[in-house]
């Protein structure tokens, strides 16, 4: 034991009173100079090295900024060298690791502050990880050094692929020798919360949830970030109604129900939904566009059931389409081919399922339209014709599937009648069209004598030529005089009718004049 100065220089004898023992001297000052060496720190263990030499044995002191992360803890002297006794630094429990270049996903790189020691529990390690790992074998390094260390769970396992997200906050120390990295942080949660934010924002973009109108549910989403597509539904708390967004506005989500109201569409079976008794087309009515009535179509909003029976194609907004080749939207074309004097053209409802975009097409096609790329569904809606200009005839169109020429076509003027033939009507083909014309029944010279006209579908047959063909008259014609009389009649799919007089005479003649037509317009395929 060291004595203390006081006794080592306590006055000392009448002869020699200032003169204490020299080994007792050297014997504290030793102890003086390690006692001062004791917690020093040097930036480098080089800087400690140079004062190893002039240090007692004994002394302990600390390098903690060593460009080399092993040089870095505490040292002992002993025989004026360094020993180094831990990697452990007092006060420096935490180490902050930030992302250095040259990290991959399975090999992750940080620049430690302020340094990484190895020994198993001397730190705890904060990080965020610098990117998704894509394997379960996961390594980290530090400060540049070559030396890894395997990424471990808090339970020793490897991480499974995926769970390392990027931008993950984590928790970590050295354990197993310093072989292993083991992460302390729960890493499952922060992943899970992520994946579930991530599907609340899909989920928000289709089901956004209750607001009291259109304009507030815009404002949410906009205020959240999120953009509606196609699909999108809120619930409307005014209305007490859900709503969708179908590409361009806000629409009420329509429901059929029963007489009782207890049965939705939703709960009908697929027999139900695709039986062929009723097709019915509610709107959708055409009309001659009044700035441009030669060349555009105005088209009212509705809903049609697709002709495969499948679902119903709901259109909430009035369009005008013009004789230009098909484009999408209101305003431009819908021919899938270049338009046609003297034609009768079908006009078709279409629909893209990927888009949720409907639009209208304009075909000599009742089923067989082309269709634009994408549109796959589609229901044929109405007709229009065509005058000798390829301008669009006036007309009025009707929800029954009517339409009436503003000015009667002349189909045929003194037609003889002595026999039975086929009469083909400007008339839309390739479906049944119930004709609408009228018949002028008169002599045209030699014997004048009364007659049955007859006018009939030839999809019934060719009436027999006998005292009963008089039954199938449309109307008497008095000898001497005049008839004249609307019938409505259904053609071919090629647009004819046969045509002819009872008692048959070249004598007798016919003119005939098409008013119109009704279209059923597949509503009982």
């Amino acid at each position: 034991m060291v004595e203390r100065a006081n006794t080592i220089w306590a006055d000392g004898p009448s002869g020699s009173p200032e003169q204490p023992e020299k080994s007792r001297i050297r014997a504290w000052g030793t102890w003086l100079e390690s006692a001062v060496a004791i917690g020093r720190w040097f930036a480098t263990r080089a800087e400690a090295a140079a004062e190893a030499a002039f240090l007692g044995d004994g002394a302990v002191v600390a390098v903690y900024a060593d460009p080399t992360g092993t040089n870095n803890g505490l040292y002992k002297i002993a025989s004026h060298a360094l020993v180094k006794i831990s990697d452990f630094l007092p006060g420096w429990q935490v180490v902050r690791l930030a992302p250095s270049v040259g990290s991959t996903a399975n090999a992750w790189r940080f620049t430690a502050t302020p340094f990484a020691p190895v020994t198993d529990a001397a730190v705890l390690f904060f990080g965020i990880a610098p990117v998704t790992n894509t394997s379960s074998s996961v390594t980290v390094s530090f400060d540049g050094g070559v030396t890894t260390h395997a990424i471990k769970t808090a339970a020793g396992n490897n991480p499974p692929v995926g769970a390392l997200v990027a931008g993950l906050p984590f928790i970590a120390e050295v354990a197993e020798s310093g072989t292993q990295f083991r992460l302390l942080s729960d890493f499952a949660s922060p992943a899970v919360q992520a994946a579930s934010e991530a599907a609340l924002s899909t989920m928000l973009a289709r089901v956004v949830g209750n607001f009291a109108s259109d304009a507030a549910c815009d404002s949410y989403l906009t205020g959240s970030g999120l953009t509606k597509i196609a699909g999108t539904i809120y619930f409307n708390t005014t209305s007490s109604a859900w709503k969708y967004w179908d590409s361009s506005s806000w629409q009420t989500i329509p429901y059929a129900t029963v007489a009782d109201g207890s049965v939705t569409e939703i709960k009908l079976s697929s027999g139900v939904l695709s039986s062929p008794a009723g097709m019915p087309i509610n709107g959708l009515l055409l009309s001659n566009n009044a700035g441009a009535p030669n060349s555009a179509i105005d088209i009212s909003s509705g809903k049609a059931r697709a002709v495969d029976r499948t679902l119903d194609i709901v259109h909430n907004s009035g369009w005008t389409k013009t004789t230009g080749l098909f484009s999408i939207g209101s305003g431009n074309g819908m021919m899938d081919a270049a338009v046609q004097a003297s034609k009768v053209y079908h006009v078709h409802l279409i629909w893209n399922p990927t888009t949720g975009a409907r639009d209208f097409l304009a075909s000599t096609s009742p089923t067989a339209p082309t269709m634009p790329s994408g549109y796959t569904k589609r229901r044929r809606i109405s007709t229009f014709m065509t005058d000798g200009s390829g301008n669009i005839r006036a007309g009025q169109w009707r929800q029954d599937g009517s339409f009436q020429l503003a000015q009667p076509l002349v189909v045929a003027l003194t037609r003889a009648l002595d026999v039975l033939s086929l009469l083909t009507l400007p008339v839309p083909l390739g479906i049944k069209i119930e004709a609408h014309v009228q018949i002028v029944l008169f002599n045209g010279g030699g014997t004048d004598a009364g007659f049955y006209g007859i006018v009939r579908d030839p999809d019934t047959g060719a009436p027999v030529n006998d005292a009963n063909l008089g039954q199938y008259g449309l109307g008497w014609r008095n000898a001497g005089n005049t008839y004249a009389g609307r019938i409505a009649e259904w053609t071919s799919a090629a647009g004819q009718v046969y045509t002819g007089s009872y008692p048959a005479s070249a004598n007798n003649k016919m003119h005939v004049y098409l008013q119109g037509w009704r279209d059923l317009r597949d509503e009982f395929v």
